[in-house]
């Protein structure tokens, strides 16, 4: 059997992870235009139903309470909050094309178990013995999301995010040792995208793997026993924790990705365009010495002054 790779909480009953279907796509692209600083192409969302990417691509749903408990002859539709979309690359390389929750809703280790699920799902399917991601490099806090799951920052893309400022991107590295290639030697090199997807296939490139290994050779042991064969999305839930009380809200200082809600707002994070679905409604103030530019119809951020 696969262990689990990360240490993590047991998932919400009103959260439930579920595959993208054509319904979800419009959530998903309102998700990644609030979440991330860079705006995917059409092309994008059309790849990501095809195989092997539709099966290593897999959504967050939060209900007011758990599936099939509700009174209601119409029961609130759930709502999307969280989606991880992944790739297959060389190497047995599973490389994180977007990953992301909603800010009011990042204390359920929910991005952990996306990305648990997808990991334990490709290492079955298609051998996958390492992870990788670019971050942005002023992403302080998604730096710090991956450092805490055991990745290690491996190099950095100078331009990767040529409409941004800063414009590049640390490269994250994992090795996860499943199974029974534990054994095996570990990749000594990675393939991972240089450019952006959208507008054709990233040319790979090599990117060498640190000259120190990671600190363990063998995955954390498993905080909860894992079927030998990953089951339905549909059925990835637990009924172990209760739903919390009322629905998550922001609260003052809180950030959500490349987001502040605070004022004015922090160089390099987010300052007009939408929220999820609605108008952006937060600070368009930006800190001195910055000025709030369009980057796309959803996102506009605190860029400095030249």
């Amino acid at each position: 059997s696969i262990p689990s790779v990360f240490s993590l909480p047991p998932l919400p009953a009103n959260v439930e992870l579920v595959p993208l279907t054509e319904d979800l796509v419009p959530g998903f692209k309102r998700l990644n235009a609030l979440l991330l600083p860079i705006a995917y192409p059409t092309a994008f969302y059309t790849e990501t139903m095809t195989e092997p990417h539709h099966g290593v691509t897999l959504m967050a749903l939060w209900s007011a309470v758990p599936p099939g408990q509700s009174a209601s002859p119409a029961p609130e539709k759930p709502r999307l909050i969280g989606a991880i979309r992944c790739r297959i690359l060389p190497s047995a390389n599973l490389y994180i094309s977007t990953i992301g929750v909603l800010s009011p809703y990042r204390s359920y280790g929910i991005a952990t178990h996306l990305l648990q699920w997808i990991v334990l799902k490709a290492s079955e399917e298609h051998g996958v013995r390492s992870i990788t991601a670019h971050v942005w490099e002023a992403n302080e806090d998604g730096l710090d999301w991956y450092k805490k799951r055991g990745f290690d920052v491996i190099g950095k893309e100078d331009g990767y995010y040529r409409k941004l400022r800063p414009s590049g991107a640390d490269v994250t590295y994992t090795i996860t040792c499943l199974g029974p290639r534990c054994t095996d030697n570990p990749p000594t090199s990675i393939l991972v995208p240089t450019t952006v997807p959208g507008g054709g296939q990233p040319r790979p490139t090599t990117t060498a793997k640190p000259p120190t290994p990671p600190k363990s050779s063998s995955a954390p042991k498993p905080t909860q026993p894992k079927p030998t064969s990953a089951p339905p999305p549909s059925k990835v839930r637990t009924q172990r924790s209760p739903p919390p009380t009322q629905k998550p809200t922001k609260t003052q200082g809180e950030e959500e990705g490349p987001s502040s809600t605070r004022c004015p707002v922090p160089l390099y994070y987010k300052c007009g365009g939408w929220d999820y679905d609605k108008p952006w409604a937060g600070c368009t103030t930006c800190v001195k010495g910055a000025k709030c530019v369009e980057q796309n119809e959803w996102y506009f951020q605190c860029v400095a002054d030249e």
